[in-house]
């Protein structure tokens, strides 16, 4: 069964979306913070609910302050990752801002 084109931007981005999480991982692990990725990957797309920062200052004997900057970091290196998953994969970066709003408008449904 072929898919539609619709279907098939849907699985496009969601391996793009994919390929950058992975990515970021990578990067948690080799900073020995694959603890703080887990714990935190659920702020990313797909993640599932994101337990409160006080559960998660708690897991990873830190503080509050510290896990809403580090959820704020990791949303910012996500977008990051993703841009570069992106950009791999077109001739120029206007291309590669064109493909990025498209795949957010594919990941909302739009």
């Amino acid at each position: 069964m072929a898919l539609t084109n619709l279907e098939f931007d849907r699985q496009w981005a969601s391996e793009i979306v994919d390929r950058a999480v992975i990515a970021l991982r990578d990067k948690y692990i080799k900073r020995g913070r694959e603890s703080w990725f887990e714990a935190l990957r659920a702020a990313l797309p797909g993640g599932g609910d994101l337990e409160s920062y006080e559960d998660l200052a708690s897991r990873l004997e830190s503080t509050e302050g510290a896990m809403r900057k580090a959820v704020h970091d990791l949303r910012r290196s996500f977008a990051a990752s993703l841009r570069d998953e992106i950009r791999a994969t077109v001739r120029t970066n206007e291309d590669a801002e064109e493909e990025l709003r498209y795949l957010v408008s594919v990941m909302a449904g739009e």
